[in-house]
C-alpha cells in the first residue's frame, strides 16, 4: 500500500489484529523528525521506528522519544517496508534501499534514477517494487530482479494479498494477476466524470481483501469495492466519501481502514460490504501508520512529524465518561429514550433496551436495521427506520418481539409522542432521480388512538422535528421555520422570530425553557415557544442538546461537551475526551449524561450530573485549543486556548503540508483560558490547521478559512 500519495489523515487510531472493543486513545507528539513530511514509516524486529521524510530518513531506539538523521539527506522516501527475513527497505525517488542492520546502515540495490513509489512481499516470500518505470519483480533472496509485463507505467501502488494474488495500480486503471505477476487482467478503469470544483487526483490507492478477490479503490473524493476479474463490476466506487479518503490499510483480520483528512479512520469490517463505519477520530493530521502491538502504534504526521498512540484497553473514556456494555462494542446508536425506567436505544442494527442504566443491553427487534427516531408514550415505544422505508413500529419492550408495524405510504420524518397523542411527520414521495436534488413536500399526521386511526394536519410541508410542551402546546421546526398550536394540533401560526430558516432540532427542558437549533444559530424561548432570543455565547450551533431535571443544559458540538446553569448565558465546558461523531444525548434516571454516537458505543458519566462539583472559575487542567469562532474564518476569527501551567508557547497557522503561515503568539504564557484574534487577510480560502507547541506537547485544531480576498 502506497502511503507517499496520502497526504493529511485526521484522527488516525486502529488496532492491527484485534476487532473493535472499548477503547482509549491517547496521543503523544514525540517532537520529532522535523527534517520534513513524514510519508512513510516503519519498525525493525527490534523494535526500532524508521521514518521517512521528503528530506532524509530518521531513526529512533527509544520508542520515538528522540530521533537522529541517519541517511538520504537528499532523497524523498516514499515508502518503507519490513519483509519476512526482518530486512528493511526504502524506496526513494532515486532508487531501492536495503538494510539488514535495524536501519543503521542502507546499501542500494538498483533501480538507480528510478522513483520507488510502493513495495509489498508476498506471503510466499516474493518481493515487488512499483515505480515510475513499472513493476518489477524478486523470486528469492538470491534471485535478480525482473521487470514484468503490464500495460500500465508510472505505477503509484501495488499490493498483495492471498498466495499469487496481485494487485497494481497506476492514475487510471487497476489491474489484477493470479499468477504472481505473469499475466494481468483489467479490473477496474477510472469513469467518474469530474465536475470544475472537483480535483482530478485519479486513483489513489488500492487494497484487495484478505482473500484477494476484490479490491478497494479509492478514485478522486469516491470509495467502492471492484469485483475479480471475470466478474460483471456491478456497484462501483458507491460511495462519496466528503471528508476525503487518502489511504487504505488491511488488518491481519482482514478488516480494511480507509483515513480521511477530516474525520479519521473508516472501517469496513465484512469486505466488500459498501457500509464504512467510523473507527477513530484524533486531533493530528497524519501522513503514515505502522502498528506494534494491541496497544501502541505509530503515525507520521506533517504537523507533527511523529506521533505515538497508546490504545489501553483497561481504561475508559476520559475521567468522566464510563463505557455502558461491551456488547454494544460493534453497534452505532443513533439516538436514546427513556421508557418506564428502562433506556431504550435505536442503532443501525435493531432496537436494544436496557433495564440496568446501560450496564447491559438486549436486542429487543430487528424489524428496522436503522433506526432514527424513538419516542415513547405511557405504554408503548415508538419508532422508525430511516429515510424512505415508510413504516413505522411500536413495542412494549417489556415484551420483546410483541411489536405492531405502521405502513405509510412515504418516508417518517420527524416523531413525538406525549400523553395519548403521537404526531409524524412524513416525507413527500420518494423522487425519481431525474428530479433530484428536489424533494417533494411532505405532512404532518396525528392520532390519538396509538394508531389505530390517523388523520392529516398539515400538507405540504417538511416536518423536521417535533416538541410538546404539554398536551395542547405544540412546536414543529420545518425548512422555512416553526409553526406553533395550542389546540392540539388542530391549528398552526408562524412563530415571527423563527420564520424563514430551517429548524432542525426543539427541545423543552423541566425547567419551562425551549432550546431550538437551526442553521446558522442556536436559540432560546421562555414563553414556550411564542418568542425566541439568540444564545451567542457558544461559539457555534451544537448538533446535540439535552437538559437534567434542574435545567443544567448539555450540548454537543464538535466533539466536545458543554454545559449551561443559567439557561445558556455562560458556558464550561464539561468534557472533551469523547471523538468527532454524530452524536445524541440524554439523561437518565440516576441523572447521568449518556452519550450514544452514531459510529461508536454508548458512553455514559461516572457520576450524577446533578451532583458534579463545578468550577466557577473555569480551572483549566490541560493544554487544549477551542474551535475558533467564527467558523469558517471569512475576515477574522477567535482562537481559544487553555495552559495548565505557565508555559513558552508558540502558537500559528499552518497550512496541509505543515509549512507555517502566520505566528499568533510566542513566547511565556501564564496559566488559564487565552484569546488570540487571527485576521485571514492574505491567505487562499482552504483547510489549516491551528498549531500550539507548548514545552511538553503539541496540540492541533482544523480550520476553515474562506477569503474571497485571498491571495
Amino acid at each position: 500500500m502506497n502511503t507517499f500519495y496520502s497526504l493529511l489523515l485526521l484522527g488516525l487510531a486502529l488496532c492491527s489484529a484485534s476487532p473493535l472493543q472499548a477503547q482509549f486513545e491517547i496521543w503523544e507528539p514525540t517532537f520529532g523528525p522535523h527534517g520534513g513530511a513524514v510519508t512513510a514509516l516503519v519498525t525493525s524486529t527490534e523494535g526500532v521506528v524508521i521514518a521517512g521524510t521528503d528530506r532524509g530518513l530518521y531513526r529512533s531506539v527509544d520508542s520515538a522519544k528522540t530521533w537522529s538523521r541517519v541517511s538520504f539527506d537528499e532523497y524523498e522516501i516514499h515508502v518503507l517496508c519490513r519483509d519476512s527475513s526482518g530486512q528493511l527497505y526504502a524506496g526513494t525517488d532515486n532508487g531501492l534501499f536495503r538494510s539488514t542492520d535495524h536501519g543503521r546502515e542502507w546499501l542500494s540495490v538498483g533501480f538507480s534514477d528510478t522513483a520507488i513509489l510502493d513495495i509489498t512481499v508476498q506471503t510466499n516470500g516474493m518481493m515487488f517494487v512499483a515505480g515510475d518505470w513499472g513493476l518489477f519483480r524478486k523470486r528469492g533472496a538470491n534471485d535478480p530482479w525482473e521487470k514484468l509485463q503490464t500495460e500500465q507505467y508510472e505505477l503509484r501502488v501495488v499490493d498483495a494479498a492471498a498466495d499469487s494474488v496481485l494487485y497494481i495500480a497506476d492514475k487510471r486503471l487497476v489491474s489484477q494477476s493470479r499468477d504472481n505477476g505473469d499475466t494481468w487482467c483489467p479490473v477496474y478503469q477510472r469513469k467518474l466524470i469530474l465536475s470544475e470544483s472537483e480535483e482530478d487526483r485519479g486513483i489513489v490507492d488500492i487494497v484487495s481483501t484478505k482473500e484477494g478477490t476484490s479490491v478497494a479503490v479509492i478514485e478522486g473524493d469516491y470509495l467502492g469495492f471492484v469485483a475479480q476479474c471475470g466478474d460483471t463490476v456491478a456497484t462501483v466506487l458507491p460511495k462519496r466519501i466528503q471528508e476525503r479518503s487518502q489511504t487504505f490499510y488491511r488488518s491481519h483480520d482482514g478488516d480494511i481502514y480507509v483515513g480521511t483528512i477530516f474525520t479519521g479512520i473508516r472501517r469496513c469490517s465484512n469486505p466488500p460490504s459498501s457500509y464504512w463505519s467510523f473507527y477513530s477520530s484524533g486531533g493530528t493530521p497524519v501522513t503514515a501508520i505502522v502498528p506494534m502491538v494491541d496497544t501502541l502504534f505509530y503515525v507520521g504526521s506533517n504537523v507533527l512529524g511523529v506521533a505515538r498512540i497508546v490504545v489501553d484497553r483497561s481504561q475508559t473514556l476520559g475521567t468522566r465518561w464510563d463505557h455502558s456494555a461491551d456488547t454494544m462494542a460493534l453497534t452505532r446508536g443513533n439516538v436514546i429514550r427513556q421508557f418506564q425506567g428502562q433506556l431504550v436505544l435505536g442503532t443501525k442494527e435493531g432496537l436494544f433496551v436496557s433495564k440496568d442504566r446501560g450496564d447491559r443491553w438486549e436486542r429487543v427487534d430487528r424489524t428496522y436495521m436503522d433506526i432514527h427516531l424513538i419516542d415513547a408514550t405511557d405504554s408503548l415505544v415508538w419508532y422508525a427506520g430511516r429515510d424512505w422505508e415508510g413504516a413505522m413500529s411500536t413495542i412494549d419492550p417489556t415484551a420483546p418481539g410483541k411489536y405492531h408495524r405502521l405502513d405509510f405510504a412515504d418516508g417518517v420524518l420527524s416523531l413525538k409522542a406525549r400523553g395519548r397523542y403521537v404526531f409524524v411527520g412524513l416525507q413527500g414521495k420518494r423522487p425519481a432521480l431525474s428530479d433530484l436534488p428536489f424533494i417533494p413536500p411532505g405532512s404532518l399526521w396525528r392520532t390519538i388512538d396509538n394508531g389505530t386511526k390517523w388523520e392529516k394536519i398539515l400538507k405540504s410541508i417538511n416536518v423536521n422535528t417535533i416538541a410538546a410542551i404539554d398536551d395542547a402546546t405544540w412546536l414543529i421546526g420545518t425548512n422555512q421555520g416553526m409553526l406553533r398550536s395550542t389546540d392540539y394540533g388542530d391549528t398552526w401560526s408562524d412563530v415571527q422570530d423563527m420564520r424563514d430558516t430551517t429548524i432542525f432540532d426543539i427541545h423543552y427542558s423541566l425547567d419551562r425553557t425551549v432550546y431550538a437549533l437551526q442553521v446558522g444559530g442556536f436559540f432560546k424561548s421562555s414563553d414556550f415557544g411564542l418568542t425566541w432570543e439568540r444564545i451567542v455565547s457558544l461559539n457555534g450551533v451544537p448538533s446535540a442538546i439535552t437538559t437534567n431535571f434542574l435545567g443544567r443544559v448539555f450540548v454537543e458540538y464538535r466533539g466536545q461537551v458543554y454545559s449551561s446553569e443559567n439557561k445558556g448565558r455562560n458556558w464550561e465546558l464539561f468534557d472533551s475526551s469523547l471523538p468527532i461523531n454524530k452524536w445524541v444525548l440524554t439523561v437518565d434516571e440516576a441523572h447521568r449524561l449518556i452519550a450514544a454516537g452514531e459510529y461508536d458505543n454508548v458512553w455514559r458519566t461516572k457520576q450524577s450530573t446533578a451532583s458534579v462539583e463545578n468550577d466557577p472559575g473555569g480551572t483549566v487542567t490541560s493544554t487544549r485549543l477551542l474551535p475558533n469562532y467564527p467558523e469558517p474564518a471569512t475576515v477574522s476569527t477567535q482562537i481559544t486556548y487553555q495552559l495548565a501551567h505557565p508555559e513558552v508557547i508558540r502558537l500559528s497557522i499552518v497550512d496541509i503540508m505543515g509549512r507555517e503561515q502566520r505566528m499568533l503568539r510566542e513566547g511565556r504564557v501564564e496559566e488559564g483560558i487565552h484569546k488570540e484574534e487571527f485576521d485571514v487577510a492574505g491567505l487562499p480560502s482552504g483547510l489549516y490547521f491551528i498549531r500550539l507547541v507548548t514545552e511538553t506537547e503539541m496540540v492541533v485544531e482544523p480550520i476553515r478559512i474562506e477569503n474571497s480576498k485571498g491571495s
